[in-house]
């Protein structure tokens, strides 16, 4: 059921559409017309077009259902951010994805990108591994290395209906792919060897790399990262993104585990439920939000927003009288955090992408 707010969101999202400025690149396929914009490029530290940039700022909102996350945050000022903008037709309604994907260079401040200060169980980070295994040893290696990261979305339609927040978006992998695609056209020309990395929750990469086209599954397929460091196989699969992991739980970590793990806490009264209804704002009946992991997910996911101000709060929880540290401890220790991990070199991407998008016939 849509509510008043819904339909304001609707009728400013429709404005914005009516202010886009021309499309940086356009394509025509499967009756899908699918517009490019360059947001920021990796030239300026300021965003371009006002409108570009807050279409950007409504995907990045999708992100919330995680938690309290800032839509712009310091790693834009370096990076090249693309808006890509998919219309179409659905029951005869006029339909449109907007979808965006930031491009992060290792070089300049804020130093190296997140991705490349996850730590391994040998203690050492994913720059030295990148340093001493593809450039052996070489001292600067910023200007070779680039993460892709805020990947996002949302749907709008011309028409209320029964169309809602929760829409499922159609063209997510396809979408990828193109923005990918077009973000390395626009890489600098640095000379020698470039690797791009790409960090997901892996039971959503699982999901956004496949396609159904045709009656066919269409598989994106990326290079694991022990594939391209060249070492044994899972040598490299348990890491740790850091304390990002606490502040977004619910994407970090194993979803029903996580939900598992909660109610134990709360059964083994380390934390009381006045503190959890207090830090989710919401009283939370864990049995039936367990219930729900087999049906709406996201549901889930947005009860637990607040989880990362629980693990993160000052010390010690007001009520449960239970170390936030303790908590956290816990939590790395008894629940697996599902995450896949891809280093990628430049040409091999470019070949990867480009034979998913011809499968497809995407440019024919």
């Amino acid at each position: 059921m849509w509510t008043f707010v819904n339909i304001m969101k609707n009728f400013e999202i429709q404005q914005l559409i009516n202010k886009l400025p021309v499309a940086d690149e356009v394509y025509s396929w499967q009756k899908v017309k699918w517009k490019i914009y360059i947001a920021k490029n990796f030239s300026s530290h300021n965003w371009g077009d006002e409108v570009v940039h807050k279409l950007v700022l409504e995907c990045r909102k999708s992100f919330r259902r995680y938690g309290d996350i800032a839509l712009d945050d310091a790693f834009d000022k370096k990076s090249m951010v693309v808006l890509l903008q998919a219309d179409f037709e659905k029951d005869n309604i006029c339909q449109t994805e907007f979808f965006s994907l930031r491009v992060i260079p290792a070089s300049g401040e804020p130093v190296l990108t997140e991705d490349l200060q996850i730590t391994f169980r040998n203690g050492k980070n994913l720059y030295t591994i990148i340093k001493e295994r593809l450039f052996f040893g070489q001292s600067e290696i910023e200007n070779n290395v680039f993460t892709l990261s805020r990947f996002c979305g949302f749907h709008v339609s011309d028409q209320l209906d029964d169309i809602s927040d929760k829409q499922r978006l159609k063209f997510t992998t396809v979408a990828l792919s193109l923005m990918w695609w077009f973000s390395l056209k626009h890489l600098p020309d640095i000379g020698g060897e470039v690797y791009l990395t790409a960090m997901f929750n892996r039971e959503i990469f699982n999901k956004l790399s496949k396609f159904n086209f045709d009656g066919q599954e269409k598989k994106l397929l990326l290079p694991e990262v022990e594939e391209t460091i060249l070492m044994p196989s899972n040598s490299l699969k348990n890491f740790s993104p850091g304390a990002v992991a606490f502040h977004y739980p619910a994407y970090f970590f194993h979803l029903p585990r996580l939900v598992e793990w909660l109610k134990k806490m709360v059964s083994d009264n380390k934390i009381s439920k006045l503190d959890l209804n207090h830090f989710l704002q919401k009283e939370v009946d864990l049995i039936k939000l367990e219930k729900q992991l087999t049906g709406n997910k996201i549901e889930v996911i947005e009860h637990l927003s607040g989880l990362g101000k629980l693990l993160n709060s000052p010390d010690v929880l007001p009520v449960s009288n239970t170390k936030s540290a303790a908590l956290r401890d816990d939590l790395e220790s008894s629940v697996e955090q599902p995450l896949t991990l891809k280093i990628v070199k430049l040409d091999r991407l470019h070949s990867i992408l480009k034979n998913f998008l011809d499968d497809l016939n995407f440019f024919s």
